[in-house]
């Protein structure tokens, strides 16, 4: 990167995610910025929310952000974080890192919530995802559930099993898609379908999953480590500890 900017001489360096190219771009600049240099980055999901707890990468963040003359986030939690964090440029408008949606997303039929007997569940696990914690609500709450189906997408192979153990269990009708089986517009189509979505992690910026439901007329049940409490009034139902009671309640 050195090489390209000493070639290039860009008037500007897009820094698209903090940890990947954010660290190269630090790197690359690690003896000084060109005078006509201009550094944007972007800030991505968990990027600072998350990142910034761990001394190693604090710093890098911190040295990041100094040379930063813009600064993109999808919240205005992150905003704040990026400044205390050491940044002093200029602040663009939040805005979602996904874009929006296309009038093809939403010619998508809809039902009508007095139809909608589906519940929607993200299958992330490891990391920041919590998808097991949303499947163990389901199990508990199994009763109450009854006559809705239960899809989870987006699962990797432990979700998988706990959901094929779940609907054995309590006799719900529960369907699981591993990653990348679902097309985008197959997602769309089940919260077009689906009364809540129910997203849960320890971090994130703005959940694209979240908007999505939204959008498609579901109710969202997300952690508030997405930002959701900038989104919602009563629109959705933010979830502030991932516990399987708190959750529980929330579906309800």
């Amino acid at each position: 990167m050195k090489a390209a900017i000493r070639s290039f001489q860009p008037s500007l360096v897009h820094s698209l995610e903090l940890q990947n190219a954010g660290y190269v771009t630090l790197r690359a600049l690690s003896k000084g910025k060109p005078k006509d240099l201009k550094l944007l980055v972007t800030n991505w999901g968990s990027d600072i929310f998350w990142f910034q707890r761990f001394p190693k990468h604090k710093t890098k963040l911190q040295k990041l952000l100094q040379l930063a003359d813009v600064y993109s986030a999808e919240c205005e939690r992150d905003v704040v974080l990026a400044r205390n964090l050491g940044f002093t440029g200029q602040a663009m408008p939040v805005i979602p890192n996904s874009g929006g949606f296309s009038e093809p997303d939403f010619a998508i039929p809809r039902l009508v919530p007095s139809e909608r007997k589906t519940i929607a569940l993200k299958g992330y696990q490891g990391w920041v995802g919590r998808a097991k914690v949303s499947l163990e609500a389901v199990r508990e709450m199994s009763e109450e559930l009854q006559g809705y189906k239960i899809i989870v997408y987006s699962a990797n192979r432990s979700v998988l099993k706990l959901a094929r153990q779940v609907a054995k269990k309590t006799g719900l009708e529960i369907k699981a898609f591993g990653k990348g089986t679902m097309s985008h517009k197959q997602v769309l189509e089940m919260f077009a379908k689906s009364k809540i979505y129910v997203g849960l992690s320890e971090s994130d910026g703005i959940s694209t999953s979240m908007l999505e439901a939204m959008a498609m007329g579901a109710i969202p049940v997300q952690t508030s480590t997405a930002c959701c409490d900038e989104w919602f009034g009563d629109s959705g139902v933010a979830v502030h500890q991932i516990k399987v009671p708190v959750v529980k309640n929330a579906i309800k």
